[in-house]
């Protein structure tokens, strides 16, 4: 990430890592919109509450519905095994928080 942002000139973007059991959570913030945007398609980000701690349960909780209503539609039993796993350690880690 730090190599794209390079390479488009964003020197005033500023990284963030949430790490967590299990977890990393990257966040970009930039000056430009444009950047943002392209930032976002590079990386398939998404609009995500990073401040306070019950944004992060909230959000935590919410991607961790995602992942299961997802995996719902899996084929691969391994490939669901994956996905679910991901929303247990993000309920672990919004119920760690809380």
């Amino acid at each position: 990430m730090r190599l794209w942002l390079d390479e488009h000139l964003c020197d005033r973007a500023r990284l963030t890592c949430d790490r967590s059991p299990g977890w990393f959570v990257i966040g970009a913030d930039f000056d430009n919109n444009d950047d943002e945007n392209a930032f976002k398609r590079c990386f398939g980000g998404s609009e995500a509450p990073v401040s306070g701690t019950m944004a992060k349960v909230c959000w935590w909780r919410l991607m961790a519905e995602e992942i299961r209503a997802e995996a719902d539609d899996f084929a691969s039993t391994s490939a669901k095994g994956t996905m679910l796993s991901a929303a247990r350690t993000l309920e672990r880690m919004a119920r760690d928080l809380e």
